[in-house]
Formats: structure tokens, sequence, C-alpha cells
């Protein structure tokens, strides 16, 4: 559920280039069960896809399912170059 919700945003959400959802397999206590992997075309369409409609619907769907959250979100290579 988690998986499809948010993979059916790319592609409906500007500079969106790329979101992937992990499933954890490993069991192991101290890991993830789910992790967010995403690519934007620049940190203004990752800003905007923060407050998104779609993305905001699919945040409010599923609420309260996560006990904790992390986040990292860094420039990869070619958005340095054109910084």
């Amino acid at each position: 559920m988690v998986k499809e919700k948010f993979e059916a945003l790319v592609g409906k959400i500007p500079g969106l280039l790329e979101l992937e959802i992990g499933i954890d397999v490993s069991r192991i206590d101290y890991a993830c069960d789910v992790v967010l992997y995403s690519v934007f075309q620049s940190t203004d369409a990752l800003r905007d896809y923060g407050n998104h409609p779609l993305h905001l619907k699919v945040r409010d769907e599923l609420a309260g399912m996560r006990i904790a959250r992390y986040q990292v979100d860094y420039p990869i290579r070619a958005e340095l170059a054109t910084a």
C-alpha cells in the first residue's frame, strides 16, 4: 500500500524524476521497515514536492502508520555543478 501510493506520484509531480520505496527484508531489529528514495530536478522541485497536493494526500492517507521518521536531503553531483 505505501509502496504503490508513493510510486504512483512519479510523472504527476513536476520535478520528481525518480521515486522508489524499499521494503526491508533483513528483519534485523535496528533496520528501518521502509525507505523512500527520490531524485528531484532541483532543490526548488524538492521544496515544491513537499507542498504538492498529491504528495500531501498520500502523506495524510498514511498518517499514523509510522513510529519514527528520518530524512536526509542532499545535492547530487550534477546539481552541484549547476548550483
